[in-house]
């Protein structure tokens, strides 16, 4: 099908070079504009509710997920065990699920429970990510895409595993850290550098955040128009105004 397409999008400039490669005859080739709904987030101020909800930390590391079997929270825990050995610092982890038990008792036998608060009501996720100091993702996961791009709305520093699309928008030691899946001594070296350095934390959180402002679009009619105008472009240059565009 590719091969007699015409014209072809793509969400990923990975997979638009990919098929550059392997079909270099597709006359039109482009990639789609991506929308998430960060525009509140990225208006908001930084907050202090976490140093009022728990003072007795200095330094906050966040993360959230869906704490089921296919959770890597178990992941977040052994490569923040070594931080967290210290009493000023906490991970606090968003979300519920089957699998919570098995991870506190986790924090258990790694003596860290102290230090790992779990927050189920995840309607709070971006009260916290306003005031957290570090958010660590080590899933691949759609939602947690969606979290990354939370995330770096509210100007956090983030640690976190590669995805294709977050590849496309971040860049290693720039805007983020990234880190391999399934490489948790890597998590480990990685929250101890922005941990240790304060000049990476606010280098990483500004532009995490300006990659958001610069590259996703947050505005709805916006997006409408700039998804219509890239598909259209195969059939010339639509002559309905943008109006007509919205009220759809």
């Amino acid at each position: 099908v590719l091969k007699r397409a015409p014209s072809v999008r793509t969400n990923s400039s990975l997979i638009k070079d990919k098929l550059v490669k392997e079909f270099p005859k597709i006359p039109d080739l482009g990639i789609l504009p991506r929308r998430l709904n960060a525009d509140e987030i990225i208006r908001k101020p930084r907050t202090n509710l976490l140093k009022h909800k728990y003072p007795q930390y200095v330094f906050t590391m966040l993360a959230a997920g869906i704490l089921d079997q296919d959770s890597t929270i178990f992941r977040t825990i052994d490569a923040g065990r070594t931080l967290l050995h210290s009493p000023r610092i906490a991970l606090v982890v968003v979300g519920n699920g089957p699998m919570k038990a098995e991870f506190q008792n986790r924090t258990e036998i790694l003596g860290i429970s102290k230090q790992v608060i779990f927050e189920t009501d995840t309607t709070l996720l971006e009260d916290y990510m306003l005031s957290a100091d570090l958010f660590i993702c080590t899933d691949t996961t759609a939602i947690g895409d969606e979290y990354v791009i939370q995330a770096a709305a509210a100007g956090l520093p983030i640690v976190m595993a590669k995805t294709p699309m977050r590849e496309e928008l971040f860049v290693d030691g720039e805007s983020c850290l990234f880190n391999d899946a399934d490489d948790t001594i890597g998590f480990t070296q990685k929250l101890n550098t922005i941990l240790n350095t304060n000049a990476f934390r606010l280098q990483f959180g500004t532009n995490a955040k300006l990659v958001v402002k610069e590259r996703l679009q947050t505005d709805p009619n916006l997006y409408r128009i700039a998804y219509r105008d890239s598909i259209e472009v195969i059939f010339g240059k639509s002559e309905r105004p943008d109006s007509e565009i919205e009220r759809e």
